[in-house]
C-alpha cells in the first residue's frame, strides 16, 4: 500500500511540475500536462486517485489551451478595440454626449477616452455621408490598416472643422445651458447642442447629434452641423 501511494505521489508532483512549466513557457508542453490518459500512467483526465487531474486542469482548459486566468499578466494578449471603447464615459446617452464634446475640444478630465472611442464607426453618418458603411466594408474586405487610417483622418478633420474653444469652463457652461434631447427610440437619442464661441470653426453654430446604443455603450452615430 505504501509503495502504491508513493507512486501516485510521484505522479502528482510530476503533473504539478509540468503544469508550472506550461505557464512559464507560454504553452509548450501544455497538452502533456493535461493529456488524455495513456498506458504509461502519465497525468491524464481519466479516473484515478491523487490530484494529478485537478492540478493540470487548473492551468490547462479541457480544450488543451492555456487558461488565461492562470497566466502571468505579460502573457495575456491585449485585443484591440475596433468600435467604441468609451466604457463608463458613455454608459448613458447624456454622459455620452457630454463626454463626446469634452473629448472633441480636449477639455475633459484626465483619463477621458480619446474622441474616436465615442464614435460608432460602423454606423456613422457625417451630414448624410455614410462613413460607417464605408469603414464596415473595409473591415469586411480585411483592409484593416486602410480602415484605421481613414477613421483617424476623419477624426482629425472633424476636430479642425469644429475649431477650438477658449476654456473648459465655456464648454461646461454650454453643455449645461444649450443641450437638449429628444428620444427617438429605446436605443437612439437626438441631441441639439450649441457650442461656445470658437476660433477656426468651419461648421454651424448649432449641431444635431444622434447617439445610439451599441452593447453597453452609447455612441455617436449621426452628426449634422
Amino acid at each position: 500500500m505504501s509503495m502504491r501511494r508513493g507512486r501516485w505521489d510521484y505522479r502528482v508532483r510530476w503533473a504539478l511540475c509540468m503544469a508550472a512549466w506550461a505557464v512559464l513557457t507560454g504553452g509548450c508542453g501544455s497538452k502533456q500536462a493535461a493529456g488524455t490518459g495513456n498506458a504509461s500512467g502519465g497525468a491524464g483526465t481519466g479516473p484515478g486517485p491523487g490530484g494529478s487531474e485537478a492540478a493540470a486542469k487548473d492551468v490547462v482548459e479541457d480544450t488543451g489551451r492555456l487558461n488565461p486566468k492562470m497566466l502571468p499578466a505579460h502573457k495575456l494578449k491585449k485585443e484591440e478595440i475596433i468600435v467604441g471603447g468609451c466604457r463608463d464615459a458613455c454608459e448613458d446617452p447624456k454622459n455620452a454626449m457630454r463626454n463626446f464634446v469634452r473629448a472633441l475640444f480636449g477639455t475633459g478630465p484626465e483619463g477621458l477616452p480619446e474622441l474616436k472611442r465615442f464614435i460608432d464607426s460602423t454606423m456613422l453618418k457625417d451630414n448624410g455621408q455614410a462613413l460607417g458603411e464605408k469603414w464596415a466594408g473595409l473591415w469586411l474586405d480585411r483592409k484593416i490598416e486602410e480602415r484605421r487610417k481613414s477613421v483617424d483622418a476623419w477624426v482629425e478633420a472633424y476636430r479642425k472643422r469644429c475649431g477650438t474653444v477658449a476654456s473648459a469652463d465655456k464648454v461646461e457652461e454650454s453643455l449645461a445651458t444649450t443641450m437638449s434631447l429628444q428620444r427617438l427610440s429605446s436605443r437612439a437619442v437626438k441631441f441639439e447642442y450649441t457650442p461656445p464661441d470658437r476660433s477656426g470653426a468651419g461648421n454651424a453654430g448649432t449641431w444635431t447629434v444622434v447617439v445610439g446604443q451599441r452593447g453597453l455603450e452609447w455612441l455617436v452615430q449621426e452628426i449634422y452641423d
